[in-house]
């Protein structure tokens, strides 16, 4: 098992396999990396493939604080740095996308050869520029907010029956 220490302390496990150029992925909200088990197996004998488990997901280290977006780019930052990656490729899955463009916001492109967005648009909600979101805006945010906040337990177990990973990280979640 390879772990990164991440600036501040946390340890941020990841696999590393293969060889050629660095495609890093990056999985989303309640998964871990093994989401991406099937892709790294084909990849892997053409390219240098890399996952992480997010922090409080998969076999990363349980944190009490809040979970933030930019720690997380950061921890792909560190990762980067450590394995000494040269222009990789970062493949983001739902969160992992949004992570992906925390990244970008803080560390720009100069260092990447590219991004590959799985299921995630860059802007979630409909407004006068934008037309490829979610119908119902704000509203529909405030309803969701709502519904998580009065049955959270409900919520995450529902979501959890939808993949085994899902299953693992929740078993695995700090409160």
């Amino acid at each position: 098992m390879s772990y990164c220490a991440t600036d501040d302390g946390e340890m941020i496990y990841y696999t590393d396999v293969g060889n050629g150029q660095p495609l890093f992925f990056i999985h989303g909200w309640m998964s871990d990396g093994l989401d991406f088990e099937k892709n790294i197996a084909f990849f892997s004998k053409k390219y240098h493939c890399i996952s992480m488990d997010i922090r409080g997901h998969g076999f990363s280290g349980r944190i009490e604080k809040s979970l933030k977006l930019n720690q997380v780019a950061n921890d792909v930052h560190n990762i980067i740095q450590k394995l000494n990656l040269n222009t990789p490729i970062l493949i983001g899955h739902s969160m992992g996308t949004v992570v992906i463009f925390s990244y970008l916001s803080h560390y720009q492109t100069k260092s990447l050869k590219g991004i590959c967005i799985i299921n995630q648009p860059p802007k979630i909600l409909n407004d006068k520029h934008w037309k490829y979101g979610a119908d119902g805006g704000d509203a529909n945010i405030r309803k969701l907010k709502k519904t998580i906040n009065k049955k959270f337990s409900t919520f995450v177990e529902n979501v959890a029956k939808q993949s085994n990973a899902r299953e693992r990280t929740i078993r695995n979640m700090s409160k």
